[in-house]
């Protein structure tokens, strides 16, 4: 067994050790500010020991299991940011937890699939610095830039990425190769500062020629010193700051803060240093005692979603800066101590099990409708993003792909009702009786409705928004069918109406041409389509066109369950179709803009496309799956909780936008649709544990149980 390596974190302390210096709010000058300067460069040790630790990783977790952690970490890491700018601007800011997600996510994806020479690790950090240094300041504004290329503040991927790569390259030459590299860099930054050095010069955010070469002199100098060395005490401080420097982060940091507000930034430099380095220590060892009885309350993910949660509404609901630093670092504290627990929570690699059940359709190497049924949860999860996309109020539509994604997002009902129809098939064939298959359709849907209906309507009554009539009409779901400004939705009470009719249709279905009855009923649809068209009833044209999606999906359940194959004709057939609705999609909204909504013209094209799309995509997720990525954790949960989350979604982003305007906050649009979205998925977890528990409570008649066991889960009544 190979011999564990502390020389890595010899490297984390020591860059531990930097921080004090480079944090305490002490501005030097003359020849003292060289202390500072060389302190700032912590990051790029961090950083390029990430990026070390990261091959390791790769050698054993896959990629979901890791980026599903590094999103959370992200997330959570900006109570980091927000002991730093205690106020909601933190979330347009990336700091050291949000490029550590970035960096080990592309060294991750370097290391297991490209598997690259070591020459590459190091030219990847010039050509890094370039894109940075060449390109990146003289690029206009675009979404998303502020991440991408350096600005006045934060870490961005040009160039600070260089960083772990280096660090790769580091890690693996031979030791010589690390003193020529820092003795080279050296030499260089003593030729470009030949002519004089500026303040300019080492601002590390915007870095400049001469920073990125003192920063490879420290890095390549700092591995080729502590590599250098053979051995280490277990004992030794620096290992011990080293080995706990994600804690060091959030507590050095906390006592730096308290100290200058209580004003004790007049004592000597050196002293502060030593009161902030014995105080971390001290309060680390008492941490790491007292975790022991917290760490068993957080194997659950309820927890970790409370945590999230909590860092994203602090900022918004409290506006007093002390009380938000104390909050976060709290929080960013019970998060350092236990983000090993966070990450034992995340998708491992499929089982032999998941794997054989997987092997049929993996396995298949042709296009067949089974497909859809295999991964309805991951369509239903994709799906579900499309319709959040078309939701939010950020404006991306001079990003090519992405803005024509958005405006065509609504899109993403007409899967839901695909599926709806395919799983209501297989729910209906069970022979259980109409009475009871509508009790289970209820109960699929109003215990998460009805209360997520009642507390938004309430507060809207009790802001005057709504009247108590209003309220009522919303919780019977009459309000979409009068037609009402105030209804809540328009899904659900469509869903509804469909369970309603489905034991006619499948009167007709059981004993009629399958294809015929199918085809009628979506006529059917369109004939009342036709008639409500510019009429005072059009707004009900939104449920009506979709009424043929709906039961495609039913005799798509039919031709599953019959193995029926897909010809190459079916194949051309399809394709036809989704190109066909692609060309009317365009067309309608650029050519017929002042029809749209009375006459439903754009979703007329998702009858064409609907199918052939939730059928390419479930191919394209086929393929993914064929190479290991099986098990589609963020899609997965997006799916299961779908309901949840279109029923919170757009309310969070109302609410949000009126806090934005009531309080005149200046968040712009991206941090608020992405703090909505962040406060949506937990509080859709929530939302399904909490009707989940309450209904395991509830004890239906012992007939109706038997008969749910008996029952496979097939159905849905996930929304859009």
């Amino acid at each position: 067994m190979k011999e564990y390596d502390y020389s890595l974190d010899a490297i984390k302390g020591f860059s531990c050790i930097l921080m004090i210096v480079a944090h305490i709010p002490i501005y030097f000058n003359g020849n003292e500010r060289v202390f500072q300067i060389i302190a700032s460069l912590a990051p790029v040790l961090f950083f390029a020991v990430s990026g070390v630790t990261t091959t390791f990783q790769a050698r054993r977790k896959s990629f979901l299991s890791l980026f599903s952690f590094y999103v959370l970490f992200a997330v959570i890491g900006f109570s980091y940011n927000l002991m730093w700018r205690p106020d909601v601007q933190a979330f347009s800011v990336m700091d050291v937890p949000q490029i550590i997600t970035l960096g080990v996510l592309s060294v991750f994806l370097l290391e297991k699939y490209l598997k690259p020479a070591l020459v590459v690790y190091l030219l990847l950090p010039l050509l890094l610095f370039s894109v940075h240094y060449f390109i990146g300041n003289h690029l206009p504004d675009f979404p998303l830039k502020s991440m991408l290329f350096t600005e006045t503040i934060g870490f961005t991927y040009f160039p600070w990425i260089f960083a772990f790569v280096a660090g790769v390259f580091a890690y693996r030459c031979s030791n010589k190769m690390n003193l020529i590299l820092a003795l080279g860099a050296a030499l260089l930054l003593g030729i470009f500062s030949y002519g004089g050095l500026h303040e300019a010069d080492f601002i590390k955010y915007n870095m400049s020629v001469k920073y990125f070469l003192l920063s490879l002199f420290v890095l390549f100098g700092a591995f080729f010193i502590f590599r250098r060395k053979r051995s280490y005490s277990p004992s030794n401080l620096i290992l011990y700051f080293g080995q706990h420097s994600f804690l060091f982060l959030f507590t050095h940091l906390f006592f730096i803060l308290t100290f200058d507000r209580l004003g004790l930034g007049s004592l000597h430099i050196v002293l502060m240093w030593g009161l902030v380095f014995g105080c971390t220590y001290v309060a680390m060892r008492i941490l790491l005692w007292l975790n022991r009885y917290i760490d068993p309350y957080l194997n659950h993910p309820v927890p970790w979603v409370i945590i999230v949660l909590a860092v994203v509404a602090i900022p918004v609901l409290i506006s007093n800066a002390e009380l938000v630093i104390l909050s976060e670092a709290a929080l960013g504290i019970l998060f350092s101590l236990n983000y090993k627990k966070l990450s034992s929570l995340m998708p491992a690699n499929p089982s032999p099990r998941d794997r054989a059940a997987l092997q049929e359709v993996i396995h298949e190497k042709k296009l067949n409708y089974k497909l859809i049924s295999t991964y309805r949860t991951q369509l239903m999860g994709l799906a579900m993003l499309w319709v959040m996309l078309y939701h939010s109020t950020f404006d991306v539509s001079s990003v090519p792909v992405l803005g024509q994604l958005k405006a065509y997002g609504y899109g993403g009902v007409d899967i839901f009702l695909l599926v709806s129809g395919l799983g209501l098939y297989y729910a209906y064939r069970k022979n259980v009786g109409i009475a009871t298959f509508y009790k289970r359709r209820l109960l699929r849907i109003l215990p998460t409705y009805l209360p997520v209906v009642l507390i938004f309507c309430l507060l809207y009554w009790a802001l005057g928004e709504m009247s108590f009539t209003d309220v009522i009409l919303n919780l019977t779901t009459l309000s979409f069918w009068l037609g009402l400004d105030s209804r809540f939705d328009w899904y659900v009470p469509s869903l509804l109406v469909l369970y309603l009719l489905t034991p006619l249709f499948m009167y007709f279905f059981s004993v009629k041409n399958k294809v015929i009855t199918a085809a009628a009923a979506a006529l059917i649809g369109l004939l009342f389509s036709v008639v409500l068209s510019g009429t005072s009833l059009s707004y009900l044209l939104i449920f009506t066109i979709r009424i043929p999606i709906f039961f495609v999906g039913v005799l798509i359940g039919y031709l599953i369950e019959k193995k029926q194959a897909i010809s190459q004709l079916n194949l051309l057939v399809y394709t036809g179709m989704l190109l066909l609705g692609v060309v009317l999609l365009v067309a309608t909204q650029k050519y017929m803009t002042d029809y749209i909504w009375s006459y439903g013209l754009w979703w007329y094209p998702f009858i064409l496309m609907t199918l052939p799309l939730s059928l390419f995509v479930s191919g394209l997720l086929q393929w993914i799956a064929g190479r290991g990525w099986s098990r589609f954790w963020f899609i997965s949960f997006c799916g299961t909780h779908s309901l949840e989350i279109y029923l919170v979604h757009e309310r969070m982003l109302t609410i949000g936008t009126d806090l934005r305007q009531g309080l005149e906050w200046s968040v712009n649009d991206p941090v608020l649709n992405l703090i909505c979205v962040l406060l949506t998925l937990g509080l859709a977890s929530l939302l399904k544990t909490a009707v989940t528990g309450l209904s395991a409570r509830v004890k239906p008649g012992k007939r109706f149980m038997e008969q749910e066991k008996r029952l496979p889960q097939t159905d849905t009544a996930s929304p859009s």
